[in-house]
């Protein structure tokens, strides 16, 4: 698999693309900003949706201080052997073509295989409220957030 351009570029929003197919309800581009899908999402552990919404400060104060984020990438078999990188077997990110897993380190705040998009510190982002908690399940809640605009 190759890299995604939202790896290499995770700061470019908007660029100029081709459509190289299409059929009904799907296009395929030469390249976007966006990450196709899977790998990576956490289970949640079946927290109260109240203690859920209580998360929205802890992710603000996050975004406030800026941190930092790196990319690394390490062989398959030692990401799987590493305790904490890989923290779901049915949806952990695939490895590249050399065989290798994509590591995002949020310095000081949690370090795990992730394929997704992410910027390049946490203070990019704008802060976010948590608008609804879905209940998926006895242990699974799928938490809803939107973004804060600038004002």
């Amino acid at each position: 698999m190759a890299r995604y351009f939202c790896h290499d570029h995770p700061d470019v929003l908007t660029l100029e693309t081709w459509v190289v197919d299409a059929r009904p309800g799907a296009v395929a581009l030469e390249r976007t900003p966006f990450y196709p899908g899977g790998g990576g999402q956490l289970p949640d552990r079946g927290a109260d949706n109240d203690r859920l919404r209580a998360l929205e400060a802890e992710v603000n104060d996050a975004i406030r201080q800026d941190l930092p984020l790196r990319i690394d990438y390490v062989p398959h078999d030692v990401a799987m052997a590493q305790a904490g990188l890989i923290r779901s077997r049915s949806v952990a990110p695939p490895p590249d073509e050399q065989g290798l897993v994509r590591i995002v380190e949020i310095v000081g705040l949690d370090r795990q295989a992730c394929g997704g998009t992410h910027l390049a510190s946490t203070g990019r982002s704008s802060p976010v409220r948590i608008l609804k908690v879905d209940n998926k399940g006895r242990h699974n809640r799928r938490i809803r957030i939107g973004l804060v605009r600038s004002q």
